[in-house]
């Protein structure tokens, strides 16, 4: 059994679908989210902050793979490379570094995600 993600319920309170979310003028996605009860505002403040602390944990990620696995692997061998506890062509997730930036673009420029986070920061004035 597949669980829906926090993302798709909070698009059924919202009664919108992911295609109304992307097609939508941005203007009346804001008006739409205003409208919500206090504690749909409240939750959907919660995501925004949610996924905002996601993509600082995604950039941290990237960060410590360039740094302790793609820029030291360059200055080895492929001998050296193959003694390595972590091979920095595939980290610990089998993913080359490509794969793992593009997961990481991914998340970050979802249309409906992106455009619903930035429709709840300026509907609700979240510092995030």
């Amino acid at each position: 059994m597949t669980l829906p993600s926090v993302a798709d319920v909070l698009l059924q309170q919202l009664e919108l679908t992911p295609q109304e979310v992307i097609t939508c003028n941005s203007h009346a996605l804001e008006a739409h989210i205003a409208r919500q009860s206090p504690e749909l505002q409240a939750s959907l403040v919660a995501y925004a902050d949610l996924f905002h602390a996601a993509g600082k944990l995604t950039a941290m990620h990237w960060a410590l793979i360039q740094n302790y696995l793609i820029k030291p692997a360059a200055k080895l061998s492929q001998a050296e490379r193959a003694r390595l506890p972590v091979p920095p062509d595939h980290g610990t997730g089998g993913q080359s570094p490509e794969e793992t930036k593009a997961i990481r673009d991914m998340r970050r420029e979802h249309p409906v995600l992106k455009k619903l986070i930035d429709g709840i920061n300026r509907a609700l004035s979240t510092s995030s």
